[in-house]
């Protein structure tokens, strides 16, 4: 399937999870203020007509999306696109598209692959999305390149672009197979952090009991800091343990570890596999069984933290055997402290400026799931208003 989507171009190659794992991630207390800056403007434009004096209706999943779409892409390029409204949009859209032709193909018998994909409109959507981001990126890439040969005083740019620059070797380093790597690098990220927040948005909007302690440790965290610095996000642990129960009762997918079977393969206990079977492990039933509290619990994590003695456990981005939405071990999501900087960050914006309900008497919007994964319902909507200090 991933011949008709163009995922298949990471297949064999890790580089955009190198880059991520060790340039982006140990240089990651410096993106902070960045992040923040990108936030600040971004806040401006999507929320620009809100006042103290009255509720509006957003669509937040579409705000959202945009601010972390302006985010990636700051992370990504510096400061040459992300404020771009085409190039913000093209990146929305192609993300889409992908989901779309993915989810048609996975509907539709393997064998039949081949002769269908044609029929499908998200596939020549999705074309015209990567040949317009090749437009875009490709110029960009040649361009560095040009500026590095010609100028020794030359100072490349501390981003995700150009360190998968730097460390692609052989058929990596065209441009065209750089663009096609970054096109499915950002799938996860814009995905996963749009949905964190906007779930979060639901459960801060109704349970109010929480918005003030997590202002308090907000605004004491900002008192000590001054500003947003490298080691701010960290002391947001009442937030990190909220965004964590928020993760467990809304998982972003029913399973994890997928894999495809290669080869056919017997088990321990006698069964085979087939080669070409689709296999993954539950990532969230465990969670919600008998053992496992159903009840919300904000601070659940925080207590589990205090309890280990270990300042690194039980953390929104920490992985282990019974957590693994962000995968486990050596496949565990590179990006993950990012994506967890960045829901802190937005959310942390959204408390301090505004408040938030839900409409009416509608109750938290429910999440879709088509296939293993979990969406937001396109029709949800939360209430906001500027905040009266």
């Amino acid at each position: 399937m991933g011949k008709y989507t163009g995922i298949d171009v990471l297949i064999g190659s890790h580089l955009s999870l190198n880059a991520v794992q060790t340039r982006l991630t140990p240089r990651l207390g410096s993106f902070v203020s960045v992040i923040e800056e990108e936030l600040e403007f971004a806040m401006k434009e999507e929320f620009p007509a809100l006042n103290r004096d009255e509720w509006s209706e957003v669509n937040h999943n579409l705000v959202i999306l945009r601010i972390v779409s302006r985010i990636t892409a700051r992370v990504f390029f510096g400061s040459q696109l992300c404020r771009n409204t085409d190039w913000l949009e093209l990146n929305i859209n192609t993300v889409e598209e992908i989901f779309a032709t993915a989810v048609i193909l996975r509907h539709l018998p393997p064998l039949l692959h081949p002769f269908l994909y044609v029929c499908i409109p998200s596939y020549w959507k999705l074309r015209q999305c990567t040949k317009r981001i090749h437009q875009y990126l490709i110029p960009l890439i040649n361009d560095r390149r040009q500026a590095e040969a010609v100028g020794e005083s030359y100072q490349k740019p501390e981003d995700v672009l150009q360190w998968m620059m730097d460390l692609a070797k052989g058929k990596e380093r065209e441009p065209e197979d750089l663009t096609n790597r970054y096109i499915f690098t950002i799938i996860g990220s814009m995905h996963t952090v749009t949905s964190a927040v906007v779930d979060s948005m639901y459960d801060l909007a109704g349970r109010p009991e929480y918005v003030t302690p997590l202002r308090e440790e907000l605004e004491l965290a900002l008192d000590e800091d001054g500003v947003w610095e490298r080691g701010t996000p960290a002391k947001l642990q009442k937030m990190d343990s909220f965004m964590k129960e928020v993760q467990r009762h809304n998982p972003p997918s029913a399973v994890g570890f997928k894999r495809i079977v290669r080869e056919p393969i017997t088990l321990s206990n006698g069964l085979t596999l087939p080669k070409d079977t689709y296999i993954a492990v539950s990532a969230n039933t465990h969670l919600q069984d008998d053992g496992a509290p159903i009840e919300f619990d904000g601070y659940r994590y925080l207590t589990k933290r205090l309890e280990s003695g270990n300042p690194n456990a039980h953390q929104y981005a920490s992985t282990d055997s019974n957590h693994i939405h962000f995968g486990h071990g050596r496949y565990a999501c590179p990006g993950r402290f990012l994506a967890s900087h960045e829901i802190k960050m937005i959310l942390a914006r959204i408390l301090s400026g505004y408040d938030l309900k839900l409409p009416g008497i509608q109750g938290r919007p429910r999440n879709l799931t088509i296939l293993e994964f979990g969406f937001k319902d396109p029709g949800g909507r939360v209430m906001i208003k500027r905040r009266s200090i």
